[in-house]
């Protein structure tokens, strides 16, 4: 069941992209799809990090109905939104870099919304990298908890990075911030378990924190 939860949701990640592109491959003018594809895959990833940011306390209140979701379940969902959260925004920067910043490479240094989008994309690319028990154990990671609760730096610097960008949706996305900021911090109040690495037949979605 959990993994059939989680194909769900990479299923709906590869759709969201996919509605994307086919948004962007629709306007006529060559500027406005790189303009559309950028701002869609930009979104794309902010809202599956959402996603994954409450997927705790929401699916902590829905196990407490008489039919609701385990614990498991609720890790898996929180597991692939990470992931699909950490490739949009791979997708997001990768063409970025391809197209409108292909000659300029060094203003992501420079312009502070810029800068905030790539560092929230490293940050995910590094939890997605280390969501695999075979990579943690290559990598040799000890602090793996709290490396992904590098997670929700990864929102706050994504949010500045959506708030500072020209022509940004500013309501809509203090709207979804301002959701994530008082759901997000309630999986604190829940009980504390001992951090541990994934287990060596395949990763436990219901200890991987943010990815």
């Amino acid at each position: 069941m959990r993994l059939r939860r989680a194909h769900l949701i990479y299923g709906l990640a590869l759709a969201l992209v996919a509605a994307t592109a086919a948004t962007a491959l629709a306007a006529p003018w060559g500027p406005e799809r790189i303009v559309l594809w950028l701002r869609g895959t930009g979104w794309c990833g902010l809202g599956l990090l959402a996603a994954s940011l409450v997927a705790t306390p929401l699916g902590a209140a829905l196990a407490r109905l008489p039919r609701g979701p385990k614990a498991g379940a609720i890790g898996a969902a929180r597991r692939a939104f990470g992931i699909g959260a950490a490739a949009c925004a791979a997708l997001h920067l990768g063409s970025a870099l391809g197209t409108v910043l292909s000659r300029s490479w060094g203003r992501v240094l420079e312009v502070p919304w810029l800068r905030a989008g790539a560092a929230a994309a490293l940050i995910l690319a590094a939890l997605w990298l280390t969501s695999y028990p075979r990579a943690v154990r290559l990598l040799r990671v000890r602090l793996w908890k709290p490396l992904h609760r590098l997670a929700y730096v990864a929102g706050a610097l994504a949010l500045q990075h959506a708030l500072l960008a020209p022509m940004s949706a500013k309501g809509w996305l203090l709207a979804v911030g301002g959701a994530v900021l008082v759901i997000a911090p309630l999986r604190l109040l829940g009980p504390r378990r001992p951090a541990r690495l994934p287990r060596r037949d395949g990763p436990d979605p219901s200890e991987v924190t943010a990815g």
